[in-house]
């Protein structure tokens, strides 16, 4: 459970960006977030690791919202600056809180690793294998499988793409990879999935 702002200390930031960690929609007043950078201050969670971010009324009757502005899945990215003018509608009472003042959903990763965007860092022609960074991934994919300290083994599966080439040949291409099922490992053994390069720029 996120600990309450209390009361507007004098160094707490004004600015802060944050992640959510629920998923908040236009019925809900406030949710819980965490910290990922804070400005013009100190951390507003310390000790207790997340906080709250108020929504934005849209629209109000009676003197209650009955719609809030802002909504995204767990894990959106957004800003939220120090609000002391203690007008919450709808929410507690609070000396001061936080207001979302912008939202970037990030879209639901559905566990398809989609494509890569990547460039060869060096190659082995013989084995149809070579080394590359990663420069691009899918929406909301951090890391891919198979991927470490931001490189990849892709691998030429169509057995074409790097004919009439050498190991130096390849170092610096650019090219897209999908993450496939590979050939089974030997009689009866497992099939695993690979990198496999389907696009490679030229010289």
């Amino acid at each position: 459970m996120p600990a309450s702002n209390g009361d507007c200390a004098c160094c707490k930031a004004r600015f802060v960006k944050f992640r959510l960690t629920e998923e908040i929609t236009r019925d809900d007043h406030r949710q819980e977030a965490q910290v990922e950078a804070f400005w013009d201050g100190d951390d507003p969670t310390p000790s207790e690791g997340s906080f709250y971010v108020y929504n934005v009324c849209c629209e109000e009757a009676y003197g209650e919202c009955v719609e809030w502005g802002y909504q995204g899945p767990s894990e959106s990215v957004g800003y939220a600056v120090l609000d002391d003018q203690n007008e919450s509608s709808g929410a507690e009472p609070e000396e001061c809180f936080y207001r979302i003042i912008e939202l970037i959903p990030c879209c639901e990763h559905t566990g398809d690793t989609g494509t890569v965007r990547f460039e060869i860092t060096s190659a082995d022609v013989a084995s149809g294998s070579a080394t590359a960074t990663v420069s691009a991934r899918p929406c909301c994919v951090e890391s891919v499988p198979g991927e470490s300290e931001g490189s990849i083994t892709v691998v030429d599966a169509l057995g074409c793409l790097f004919d009439d080439e050498t190991d130096a040949s390849l170092v610096g291409r650019k090219g897209f990879a999908k993450y496939m099922t590979g050939p089974p490992s030997g009689y009866g053994g497992s099939v695993e999935c690979q990198w496999e390069i389907f696009s490679l720029c030229c010289n």
